[in-house]
C-alpha cells in the first residue's frame, strides 16, 4: 500500500513502516457483517449479549485513553485536564465548555457508565485540542506512548473525515490513517474492546472512492430534541412510532424549503440594517456610495462553516490569522474586517503556533476565510492557537 503525502498530525510518536492493509482486517473477526444487521428483538438482544460477553461496554478510545493515564502518571487526570482547558477558547459556534467535560460530577458519571460521555457536539470540540495536550503535555514524560499513539491515531482519522467536503483528503490517505489507527489500537492492547464501529471504518475507503464523499446517515436518537419536540405531547399511542415519524419528516422537509439551504456560498445569517458608522466607513473604504449595506455577527463560510463577531480566524491564502470585527455586505459583496495577527511560531506537525495580537484593520471578503480558531491566551499580547489538519496542507 502506497504510503500517503499527508503531513502527520504527530509525527514524532509514528511507528515502524505499517504492512498491508490485510494486517487490519482481524478486527473484522469480532463482528461479521451479518451480526449489523438487525431485523428483531432477538437479533438485537443476542448482540447486547455478544457485546457483554466480550466487555465491550468500555468501548470508547477517549475512556480507555484518561484511565491508562491516571493509572500511569498516578494523577487525578480528569482535575489536570480541566485546569488545562480552562484557558482555550472555542469558536463562538461552539457552546460547549471544554473544562467542564472533566469536572468532579463528570467524572462519576464516566466511571459509573464505563464511557466518556459526551455528545457529538462535545467530541468534536474536544477531540483535537485534547490530542495536541497529550502531545505537548504529556508524551514528554515518555509514559503512555502506545495510549497517545491510539488516540493521535484517532484524531487523524477524524481530521481527514471532515477534510473530505474541502477535496483535500482522497481515498488512500484514509486507507493509511484508518490502518495507522488500528494498528496502534493493537499495540495499546485495545483488541478487546473493538465493537462494531472499529470494523465499520475498514469500509470508509472504498465508499470514498466510489462516491467520493462519504455517505451519511441522519438519524434521531430517542432524547433527540425534533423527536422529544413532537413526542412529548403526541396523545395517538395507538400508532405512535407512525405519527412521531410523519411529524419528523414534515418538519426536515419544510427545513429543506427553507432559502440557502444547499448555498455553500459566504453569506450573512441573518441581515439586519447597519449602524450610520458602519456605513460610513464602509463607503469611505470602497470610495463609493451604497443603499444595500447591512451587517450581521455571525456569517456562513464558503464552502462550510460560520465564524463570528470576536472569533480568531484563518484565511485560505497562507497562515494568516486575524480577528472578526464585524461582517457586513456591500452591495452584492460579502466583506469582513479583520485585525492581523503577527506569527512569531508556527509548528505545522502539531498544527499550533504563537501569535501576537495587535490591531491591524484590513477588510477581506468573506469567501476568503477558511475557517474560526480555538485559541488560548499565553501571556500578555501572545496567544497558542490551533490549525486542524485539513488547513495545513
Amino acid at each position: 500500500m502506497r504510503k500517503s503525502s499527508w503531513p502527520k498530525l504527530f509525527p514524532s510518536l509514528e511507528t515502524s513502516e505499517l504492512g498491508d492493509l490485510e494486517d487490519f482486517v482481524l478486527s473484522s473477526d469480532i463482528f461479521k457483517e451479518e451480526q449489523l444487521v438487525q431485523n428483531t428483538d432477538a437479533d438485537f438482544r443476542r448482540s447486547v449479549e455478544t457485546m457483554q460477553s466480550k466487555k465491550l461496554e468500555m468501548n470508547t478510545v477517549m475512556h480507555l485513553t484518561m484511565a491508562v493515564l491516571a493509572s500511569e502518571l498516578d494523577v487525578d487526570f480528569y482535575a489536570q485536564c480541566q485546569q488545562y482547558f480552562q484557558a482555550w477558547t472555542l469558536p463562538k459556534a461552539r457552546s460547549e465548555s471544554l473544562c467542564g467535560m472533566f469536572c468532579a460530577k463528570r467524572k462519576e458519571a464516566n466511571k459509573a457508565a464505563g464511557t466518556f460521555k459526551a455528545t457529538a457536539s462535545e467530541g468534536l470540540s474536544l477531540y483535537s485540542l485534547f490530542g495536541f495536550m497529550l502531545v505537548q503535555v504529556v508524551a514528554p514524560l515518555v509514559k503512555c506512548s502506545n495510549v497517545i499513539k491510539a488516540y493521535t491515531g484517532l484524531v487523524n482519522v477524524i481530521e481527514l473525515i471532515q477534510a473530505i467536503p474541502l477535496d483535500k483528503c482522497n481515498a488512500d490517505e484514509l486507507r493509511y490513517a484508518i490502518s495507522f489507527f488500528l494498528d496502534a489500537c493493537l499495540a495499546a492492547g485495545y483488541r478487546g474492546f473493538f465493537h462494531p464501529k472499529f470494523h465499520w471504518q475498514l469500509h470508509m475507503p472504498s465508499q470514498l472512492a466510489r462516491f467520493k464523499r462519504m455517505p451519511s446517515c441522519w438519524v434521531h436518537e430517542r432524547k433527540h430534541k425534533v423527536a422529544k419536540r413532537f413526542g412529548a405531547p403526541m396523545a395517538n399511542t395507538a400508532a405512535f412510532e407512525r405519527s412521531l415519524l410523519l411529524e419528523v419528516i414534515g418538519h426536515q422537509m419544510a427545513e429543506l424549503k427553507e432559502n440557502y439551504v444547499f448555498d455553500t456560498s459566504a453569506r450573512l445569517d441573518k441581515a439586519c440594517k447597519a449602524s450610520q458608522k458602519m456605513k460610513q466607513f464602509l463607503q469611505d473604504y470602497m470610495g463609493r456610495l451604497s443603499d444595500d449595506i447591512q451587517t450581521c455577527a455571525r456569517a456562513h463560510l464558503s464552502p462550510a462553516g460560520q465564524c463570528q463577531k470576536a472569533d480568531v480566524v484563518l484565511l485560505k491564502h497562507g497562515l494568516v490569522i486575524g480577528e472578526v470585527y464585524f461582517h457586513a455586505t456591500f452591495g452584492d459583496r460579502v466583506l469582513s474586517l479583520l485585525s492581523l495577527w503577527e506569527k512569531q511560531t508556527f509548528e505545522a506537525c502539531k498544527g499550533c503556533g504563537v501569535f501576537k495580537k495587535q490591531h491591524a484593520p484590513m477588510l477581506v471578503d468573506t469567501a476568503d476565510i477558511a475557517c474560526a480558531l480555538p485559541f488560548c491566551h499565553l501571556k500578555g499580547d501572545m496567544y497558542r492557537v490551533f490549525v486542524p489538519l485539513a488547513y495545513r496542507r
